[in-house]
């Protein structure tokens, strides 16, 4: 059975030994990944909507000093001018506020993997959960990155167990995607409070109910919104 690795808040190092991760946030996060001798960087960013235009020189910056292979984004409100400010390529077809950002140095884009879809949303935003293949260079590991921010609890996530039906959904599109067994990374800003209380448990347990074993780290926080 594929072990899990939950990281709260935020943290620049991360073990890759099996098939899943997540990585869940306020602001931004990062975790490296080591497989077949080789480490790579990922990172979670949440660039805060009211930062478009006058932040993007600066998000472009923080990516690129962070040198992650992949980044997820949220709240993204320009994916190509995010693009051009930190040099990196942006996965085709992944979303208005959930773009995908990939170093092709760290790893290569595998062709027709990416997509997303729609989550119960809130009163704030359309939800949704995107995803991509990567293939780490200099190796033979393909990894699945899934990218998301859950919603608060209003409209159609309105119940607590909203996030714990998501967190069903993602597994099942991992799943269906034939992802079962690969390595995956699951980055989001998740906004736990909006499951607090839930009879059916919060979108980290309920993927860590699938048989998984769970590991918590703290980290780090990029506070943009104090600068």
């Amino acid at each position: 059975m594929p072990l899990l690795h939950f990281f709260t808040n935020t943290n620049p190092s991360l073990d890759f030994p099996a098939p899943l991760y997540t990585v869940s946030h306020d602001f931004l996060s990062t975790k490296e990944l080591p497989r077949e001798g080789v480490t790579i960087k990922v990172m979670s960013y949440n660039t805060e909507y009211r930062g478009y235009p006058s932040r993007v020189g600066r998000y472009g910056a923080k990516i690129q000093e962070v040198d992650a292979a992949v980044v997820g984004t949220q709240e993204n409100q320009d994916r190509y001018a995010l693009a051009s400010a930190s040099g990196y390529q942006v996965v085709p077809a992944s979303g208005n506020q959930n773009p995908i950002y990939y170093n092709p140095a760290k790893v290569s884009f595998v062709d027709n993997s990416n997509g997303w879809m729609d989550i119960p949303r809130d009163n704030y935003a359309q939800r949704t959960i995107t995803w991509a293949k990567f293939k780490i260079k200099g190796t033979n590991t393909d990894f699945y990155f899934f990218n998301t921010h859950l919603p608060h609890n209003h409209n159609q996530a309105s119940s607590r167990n909203t996030h714990a039906r998501i967190a069903r959904m993602l597994l099942s599109k991992r799943d269906e995607l034939g992802g079962a067994n690969m390595p995956t990374v699951i980055v989001g800003d998740c906004n736990p409070f909006a499951s607090n209380g839930a009879s059916e448990g919060s979108f980290e347990s309920n993927l860590e109910a699938g048989g998984q074993q769970a590991m918590r780290t703290d980290g780090r926080v990029d506070e943009w919104s104090k600068e």
